[in-house]
């Protein structure tokens, strides 16, 4: 893996980033706004009509736009850990990398997405810190704080949308 091919993996990355914060920006601002639409509809100052609930689908119906960003990115951080990888151990001669095997099954085996991916990170974050230095030695560095608050926060942020998969409409409570 060529320097050139670990940056573009990192630019596609970071442009799937970028994409999925602005659509949970916006599916987070839709959220507070079902929940005002809510609180007036069971105060009874607002009456559901056909107006409200199309707009209230719409609204609903851009969260699956996050899951699908959400993916988007889980897809293009594993091609980015994948290049550093592969990276790591063709230019930096690094070796004994332990999360390396779960570069695709740990994001998708549920309570393991919860804390492999982050491993892996981790792993790659420390390789790279390693200034020349050759085999297992990579080992000795220290994680990333940033890195660990990032995963937590991007965790707790994207569990919400996917807990959403099997859900009941709200518009169809609205309109019965």
């Amino acid at each position: 893996m060529t320097k050139q091919g670990l940056e573009i993996a990192r630019k596609n990355f970071f442009i799937a980033l970028t994409i999925d914060l602005a659509v949970t920006v916006i599916v987070t601002y839709f959220g507070f706004s079902l929940l005002d639409t809510l609180k007036m509809l069971n105060a009874g100052t607002l009456v559901p009509d056909a107006a409200l609930i199309s707009s209230t689908t719409f609204k609903e119906n851009f969260s699956y736009l996050a899951i699908a960003t959400t993916l988007g990115v889980g897809f293009m951080l594993v091609k980015w850990v994948e290049a550093c990888y592969a990276y790591a151990k063709e230019q930096l001669g690094a070796t004994g990398f332990e999360r390396e095997k779960w570069l695709w099954m740990g994001w998708v085996i549920p309570v393991i997405a919860l804390f492999k991916p982050y491993q892996m990170l981790s792993e790659i974050f420390r390789a790279g810190q390693s200034n020349g230095v050759r085999g297992e030695q990579w080992k000795r560095n220290q994680g990333s704080l940033a890195l660990l608050c990032w995963w937590v926060f991007y965790t707790i942020l994207h569990l919400e949308p996917l807990a959403k998969l099997p859900h009941t409409k709200c518009c169809a409570t609205l309109s019965a």
